[in-house]
């Protein structure tokens, strides 16, 4: 849809969804006096949100002091259009469908074998799309955004991928275009995961957040002065390639000492040389391996050599987290990923390294989204998108 034009000095319509969207339904009046605008102004503004359906009227407020007529309020239509998000970050897409206000309408998790071709893999997300449109009482679909692991230029080209797996591979992104006649962008997970703990989870109230995922992978999304900042190659936030003399000593990345597969291999290890604990000794012979939900399990448990292994690592992820306070000043600092799940046992030693090595040390704050925060965030880059196709700043 093209916004209808009108006459410069009454152009407001962003200002005026942005103050709906985010303080809820208000009068024409109370509009005017929040941004500063002439009542006139706001009248023929809302008056053509109206027409275009983001805006509407509902039940009446309360009238002044004065009295007299009860105003009418106005509400954003967060459901003017839906926003799909696919989320490429795990082995299997988790797919998605919220409004215009950040909120997920239906979502399912979509179970691809690895040995399906780029078409099947095309055919199975249209195929599951179709449904979560239903499920979403078939609202209009306005923006497809994709969030993926790597590197991608704001003309959605791949530019690099650390450790690429299969869906960016597949480039889907290109096939999404030519199928569907809406904007269609894709976007590093990892930025995705930043927008959406910044704007609608832990890191609201500031204007300096890193959300910092930490799991299978190591990586990092970056705002600053309220804005997400990518780098000029896009690369900001790729903080597995942080090192130090030792980690080049030793042939080793940072990644290599944090992740859950470096827990693995050290618990492994310990089996072998029977230095585990009892707990995993027992759970080890039961199911013939350990994974990563065994670990979370038993530190659930408190068990300790399980414990003592997550809070080793947290003198690692601390000094990463240093690194980036020193050169980054941010406000707080937001945890996220597998790692999560282990969030009370490293406060207290991630944040006494912070506090000991830094003169401003950021707040270390869990992820308030869990394994959605990059759904939420691609919310927000949707609706960025859409608005902006339609004539307005993108919120």
């Amino acid at each position: 849809m093209t916004s209808l034009k009108i006459p410069a000095r009454m152009c407001y319509r962003s200002e005026i969804i942005e103050t709906l969207l985010l303080e809820g339904d208000m009068s024409r009046a109370n509009l005017a006096k929040k941004l500063k605008i002439s009542k006139p102004a706001i009248a023929d503004n809302v008056e053509q949100l109206i027409e275009e359906e983001l805006v509407f009227e509902i039940g009446e407020g309360t009238s002044s002091p004065k009295g007299g007529r009860r105003p009418r309020l106005l509400r954003f239509n967060r459901r003017y259009r839906g926003i799909v998000v696919i989320c490429l970050s795990g082995q299997h897409p988790i797919i998605a469908i919220g409004d215009l206000g950040g909120d997920i309408l239906a979502e399912t998790k979509l179970p691809v074998s690895s040995l399906s071709n780029k078409q099947q893999k095309f055919d199975l997300l249209i195929t599951s799309i179709g449904k979560l449109i239903e499920d979403a009482d078939n609202i209009e679909i306005g923006a497809i955004v994709i969030t993926s692991p790597g590197l991608f230029s704001s003309d959605n080209k791949l530019i690099y991928a650390h450790k690429q797996h299969e869906w960016v591979d597949a480039q889907l992104w290109d096939d999404f275009t030519k199928y569907f006649d809406v904007p269609v962008i894709i976007k590093n997970d990892m930025s995705a995961a930043a927008l959406g703990e910044f704007t609608l989870g832990n890191g609201l109230g500031c204007t300096d957040v890193v959300y910092v995922s930490c799991g299978s992978g190591l990586g990092a999304g970056i705002i600053i002065g309220g804005k997400l900042y990518e780098g000029k190659n896009y690369a900001a936030g790729e903080i597995s390639f942080l090192t130090n003399r030792e980690l080049i000593k030793n042939g080793e990345s940072i990644e290599d000492r944090i992740t859950s597969s470096a827990i693995l291999k050290r618990i492994d290890k310990d089996i072998k040389a029977n230095k585990a604990s009892n707990h995993v000794l027992d759970l080890h012979k039961k199911k013939g391996c350990i994974d990563f939900e065994d670990i979370i399990a038993l530190v659930n448990i408190n068990d300790s050599y399980t414990t003592d292994l997550i809070i080793g690592l947290a003198e690692d992820l601390g000094i990463a987290l240093v690194n980036i306070s020193t050169v980054l000043d941010v406000e707080r600092i937001v945890l996220g990923g597998d790692f999560l799940a282990f969030f009370e046992t490293l406060k207290s030693p991630i944040s006494s390294i912070l506090t000991e090595l830094l003169p401003f040390p950021p707040q270390f704050v869990p992820s308030a989204l869990g394994n959605k925060v990059a759904i939420f965030g691609g919310l927000i880059f949707g609706r960025g998108i859409l608005l902006q196709e339609l004539n307005y700043t993108p919120l």
